[in-house]
């Protein structure tokens, strides 16, 4: 069984220096000194990003919602500026076992924007979506290119984010 866990961990640690060798890394809005929370390129080309100061804790830092074409400048930033996350959005997250669901959110005028991710490990079905709302109507739905995508919502959890109303 020991020899079965090696091979796989020295096989997860090829693939990885091999995309890291090529330069292959996921879409994000996000600067080189910030932290990528989460960042999921859609079929359409566009990016949402969320992107966290370096000392985002409980009591300090960032973090900012960027949306667009990654390369240019993002056609969504909220807040702007950057603002506590405790202050600006919404966390619902729920665990059991191997598996994980994280609903985000943030309202803004008459529209809120939702980033629904479900991960579980087990039988590898991972999907991310962004929904937007208009007052209570859906508007639209996006879904994620998971497999391009990074994923450390978890980071989110000690934060004191709070749920949705």
């Amino acid at each position: 069984m020991k020899s079965k866990n090696f091979f796989v961990s020295v096989c997860v640690v090829l693939c990885i220096s091999a995309n890291a060798a090529n330069g292959v890394k996921a879409p994000t809005h996000c600067m080189p000194d910030e932290k990528v929370i989460f960042s999921c390129p859609f079929k359409n080309g566009k990016t949402a990003s969320l992107c966290a100061s370096p000392d985002l804790s409980k009591d300090i830092g960032t973090l900012q919602y960027r949306f667009g074409r990654v390369g240019k400048a993002p056609e969504l930033s909220y807040p702007q500026p950057a603002g506590h996350p405790s202050t600006y959005f919404w966390l619902d997250s729920s665990h059991g076992g191997p598996w994980a669901r994280y609903d985000f959110s943030f309202s803004m005028d008459r529209f809120r924007y939702s980033i629904l991710i479900q991960t579980n490990s087990v039988i590898a079905e991972n999907e991310a979506s962004l929904s937007v709302f208009r007052d209570s109507h859906r508007v639209t739905d996006m879904e994620c290119r998971f497999d391009s995508a990074i994923n450390n919502m978890w980071r989110l959890e000690e934060l004191g984010i709070r749920q949705r109303p």
